[in-house]
Order: structure tokens, then sequence, then C-alpha cells
């Protein structure tokens, strides 16, 4: 069997299978699997499409997030920032309470912060830490680390110190202050 036959089996296999089944959540299954299918061949926009559909006809599937997210970070690969932040905020507006929500918003907020948007960039981070990670220590600290890397990539040195300091007295044990040394270090290095 050759890679392309197979390709085109597969391809017509799960074809044949949506043709067959009514719209059940079985047949989110099935387009996640002509998604992969689609993908490995290289057929992104192919993958994308039938992801996305899983997302509008089946939004209480558990592919369905999945899926999103899943948009999201072919977006990120073909460095289409915008298409990706859009996928982005449809899994959080969709999936407010989904257990990859708070991560998601972080993501954000490294995607807005590597166009050079720190203003936005932070307002994710701090949204992150209001409505995700309040009751989560160490989540709480890795995330303000990340405030105080924004301010210190943006060259906003003293808000990144106030950031760091307040850092390491709320959170003196977690693993994000102890990179606060090495950050400093960083910058009178520079």
């Amino acid at each position: 069997l050759k890679q392309a036959t197979a390709y085109q089996m597969a391809v017509e296999h799960y074809e044949s299978l949506l043709d067959n089944v009514v719209p059940i959540e079985a047949s989110s299954a099935i387009r996640n699997y002509l998604a992969l299918t689609y993908l490995t061949n290289d057929a992104r926009q192919k993958a994308r499409t039938e992801w996305l559909s899983i997302s509008d006809q089946f939004p209480n599937s558990p592919y369905a997030p999945l899926a999103l997210l899943t948009v999201a970070e072919l977006a990120v690969k073909d460095k289409d920032l915008e298409q990706a932040i859009s996928d982005y905020e449809r899994f959080i507006n969709q999936y407010p309470k989904h257990q990859f929500t708070g991560r998601t918003v972080v993501r954000l907020g490294l995607l807005y912060e590597s166009e050079k948007q720190y203003v936005k960039g932070r307002e994710w981070f701090n949204t992150a830490l209001s409505e995700y990670f309040k009751d989560s220590p160490s989540g709480i600290a890795d995330v303000k680390l990340l405030i105080g890397k924004s301010y210190q990539t943006e060259g906003l040195w003293e808000e990144a110190d106030k950031s760091y300091t307040e850092l390491e007295s709320q959170h003196p044990t977690s693993v994000a202050a102890l990179q606060i040394p090495f950050m400093r270090f960083l910058h009178f290095k520079d």
C-alpha cells in the first residue's frame, strides 16, 4: 500500500461514515479522525475546516474544545497570529469553564507579547490571575512572573522590579520566585 493510496482510502472511509450517520455525537469523532488524516497529509486547511465544523455542529462534544485549541495552534505554527488570537478568543468565549481555559488565557497574553503588544498581553495575564488562577498559589506566582518579564522586555525596569519584589514577598518559596535573581542579573548584565 502506498502512502497516497492509504491516505485516499482513509479519507474515503471517514467521508463514507459521515454520509451514513445522522448528525450525532459519534460523527464528531469521525470528523476528528478525518481532520487528523488531512493534517498528517499536510492538508491543513481541510483539517481546520473539519475541526471548526465539530465546534459549530457539536459544541457539547468532548472533541469540540480541543478542536478549537488545535486550530489555534495550527494558526500559530503557520505564523498567522491574528487568526490564532481569534481562535483562542473563540475558545475562551465558548468554553469559559474548560480545564484548559486558564492556560489559554495565558497563551493569549504570550501571543500579544510576541507581537510587542505588552499592555494587551498583561491584560490577559491579569485576567488569568483574577479568573483562573486565584486558587492556585503556584499559578499565581507563575503568572506574576510573566507580568514582571513583560515589563522587563518592554524596557520598563522599575515596573518589572516592583512586580518581582511583590512576587518574592507573596510567594517566596515558589519556583517563579527562584527565577527573579537571574532576571535581575540579566537586566543589569545588559
